[in-house]
């Protein structure tokens, strides 16, 4: 087995942090850097928690921000970056909340008028209403996203994407909504646009590498896969997606090939040795995995799924001394998870090997 994989999400950190980014810097543009330090300390203040939010204390900045809502609670900026933090602590009511507050403001005359530096025009203060409510949709959608309130986040993602077509990260959100919902060709259509709209970011074709695989498009699926490893070489769910891929597919020899590439492009990383080891045993390199699987080892902080691998190996060659004394210790420290992998690898295995002696005490031990 190969350890899971999860995109709960996609690109969040990346939308967080440019999202606050771009907030910052509009305020900026918009008056100097003399007056955004001033008014009575409120930006001060916020000066203070974009930098605990960019150094990680992120509990720091929503105590923070929550000082700027106590000092002007009509202004949507302590909301929006509070409700910013609230995700990365992955408190998502209270973000979503913070980002009604926002939404809620922006529909009033006290809102609006704080908008800016005080001193903006009705026109720029429109243009503002624009780009605080399309953010604070999407960032609202993010956050009923990662509950698992997909419907609920498509139509803020469609709310965001009506008031500004090119809002960041409204399409790539919404195709993942889109994607949890099986709704795979309006899923796709997003996936589209987000590509276009983004051609030099791998995460935009990973995503709709995912979607075209549930559809069935192979061969495009790959495309994409190899696009996104080819944009960014250190992503590991291009390589990870591609390998899964060949394995269903029956192209054991080329997910080799995609794992030989991911670890000559991530040799401090074991992680993608084992994935190596476990692709050699796919195509029946039975002691090339065992090499690869030991030298992965020693580097690994959560070994199990590897010594799983190195105990069906030997297992298979028939070898139950060496496959037992891997066995005992991934179950020494295994997970529920872990188990029931190793399990269902060697009951595949035994599908292909009936009679084999070994393999049977291997699921008789796993499942002790």
């Amino acid at each position: 087995m190969k350890p899971v994989h999860v995109i709960s999400i996609l690109a969040i950190a990346g939308f967080i942090v440019i999202g606050g980014a771009t907030l910052l810097y509009h305020r900026l543009a918009t008056a100097g850097v003399e007056s955004f330090l001033g008014r009575g300390g409120y930006y001060a203040i916020n000066t203070k928690a974009n930098a605990e939010y960019s150094s990680g204390d992120y509990q720091a900045a929503i105590a923070d921000y929550g000082r700027m809502i106590a000092m002007n609670p009509n202004k949507v900026d302590g909301y929006y970056l509070r409700g910013m933090a609230y995700y990365k602590c992955r408190m998502f009511s209270n973000g979503a909340a913070d980002d009604t507050q926002v939404l809620h403001l922006l529909d009033t005359p006290e809102g609006v008028a704080e908008l800016g530096f005080g001193h903006d025009s009705p026109q720029q203060k429109q243009a503002n209403v624009v780009i605080e409510r399309s953010d604070a949709l999407v960032c609202r959608g993010l956050c009923y996203q990662a509950q698992g309130q997909n419907t609920r986040a498509v139509v803020d993602f469609t709310s965001a994407l009506q008031v500004d077509p090119h809002v960041h990260n409204g399409h790539g959100a919404r195709a993942n909504s889109y994607k949890s919902l099986q709704q795979y060709s309006l899923a796709l259509a997003d996936c589209n646009i987000d590509v276009a709209e983004h051609p030099r970011s791998g995460r935009p074709y990973l995503l709709r590498g995912e979607v075209l695989d549930k559809l069935g498009r192979n061969s495009q699926s790959a495309a994409d896969f190899r696009k996104c490893i080819a944009l960014n070489p250190q992503e590991s769910q291009g390589y990870y997606r591609l390998t899964s891929l060949q394995e269903k597919i029956g192209d054991f020899k080329g997910a080799v090939e995609t794992s030989r590439i991911a670890m000559n492009s991530n040799p401090d990383n074991p992680g993608y040795l084992g994935n190596y080891g476990w692709e050699q045993y796919l195509a029946g390199d039975i002691s090339g995995a065992i090499t690869s699987d030991k030298k992965a080892l020693p580097g690994l902080r959560n070994a199990a799924w590897v010594q799983a691998n190195l105990a069906l190996c030997y297992a298979t060659q028939g070898d139950w001394e060496s496959a037992s004394s891997e066995y005992v210790l991934m179950k020494a420290h295994a997970t529920p998870k872990d188990l029931a992998g190793a399990l269902g690898d060697v009951t595949n295995a035994l599908k292909k090997h009936p009679d084999s002696d070994a393999l049977k005490k291997a699921d008789a031990f796993l499942r002790s």
